[in-house]
């Protein structure tokens, strides 16, 4: 089906994109409707980004550079609760390989359970 939305190529490195397109085999949807849903979810903060570098345009130095020492503040407050995140959610990766291991050794059915559906 043809679209009227804007469109653009990436190029990407070959490691991504057979990433991404596992990723879009593995929830069903295409690399492109994946992608754009990336996108997507980050569209309010690039927003506001875009916002705020437009406003600094005519700005004076000085507030230019406040603005970018408080950033640097502010991404060292930042990026140890991110690693810290990064950490939290590679345990949980790990957790889930290793039920999904002991899942397949006991040759548990690997479709999802949901919750409420009974087979009489």
């Amino acid at each position: 089906m043809a679209t009227k939305k804007p469109r653009v190529n990436v190029a990407l490195e070959p490691e991504t994109f057979e990433l991404v397109r596992k990723a879009a085999e593995a929830q069903g949807v295409s690399m492109s409707e994946l992608v754009r849903s990336m996108v997507d979810a980050v569209v309010p903060m690039l927003g506001r980004m875009v916002d705020l570098a437009e406003a600094l345009k005519g700005a004076p130095q000085e507030i230019r550079d406040a603005l970018r020492e408080a950033g640097e503040r502010a991404e060292g407050e930042i990026l140890p609760a991110l690693h810290s995140a990064e950490g939290d959610f590679e345990k949980l990766l790990s957790f889930a390989e290793e039920l999904g291991a002991q899942a397949r050794e006991a040759g548990a059915d690997p479709r999802p359970v949901i919750t409420g559906v009974t087979h009489e």
